[in-house]
């Protein structure tokens, strides 16, 4: 059995190899700190966009709610037919006050009105609603609007 000793090879002395591990370590470090600031990023941009999401949805809602109540003016359920667009309000502001989902929302409302030539009495409402919700302040301020069109066929009997 033949043993090598240690200086037959060419081992670099244990004085020339220190400070390597140190330049690992800080190679390491920064790399790991430049990934957790992009992982930070994309968690905050993930939460901003769902965010916009929400206020999109509820603008939506707001939009809806203001066509609801259009629709409950132009057709109230003890007249078939009400007074036109003359009873539709121009803003729904104050109606959502008390509503904590639709809380700092609004909708204005549209209404056209043009009677058709082909049937006596009949009348074409146009309605254009926009629900726009807001929440935050400065750089971090959400607005969403959503903008609903509906029409409308009413006869006057």
């Amino acid at each position: 059995m033949k043993f090598i000793s240690s200086k037959s090879h060419n081992l670099m002395p244990i004085g020339k190899q220190r400070g390597a591990s140190l330049m690992v370590a800080l190679f390491l470090l920064v790399i790991l700190s430049m990934l957790a600031a992009r992982l930070i990023n994309v968690i905050s941009d993930s939460s901003r966009s769902v965010a916009v999401e929400v206020y999109g949805t509820r603008a939506l809602m707001a939009a809806q709610s203001g066509a609801d109540l259009a629709l409950v003016k132009l057709f109230p359920l003890n007249n078939g037919f009400g007074a036109g667009c003359a009873a539709v309000p121009a803003n729904d502001n104050g109606e959502f006050a008390e509503n904590a989902g639709l809380l700092r929302c609004s909708a204005t409302i549209q209404c056209q009105q043009q009677a058709l030539p082909d049937a006596v009495g009949s009348v074409l409402y146009t309605i254009t609603v926009t629900g726009f919700c807001a929440g935050g302040s400065g750089e971090e301020a959400i607005r969403a609007e959503r903008v609903i069109e509906l029409e409308a066929r009413g006869v006057n009997l």
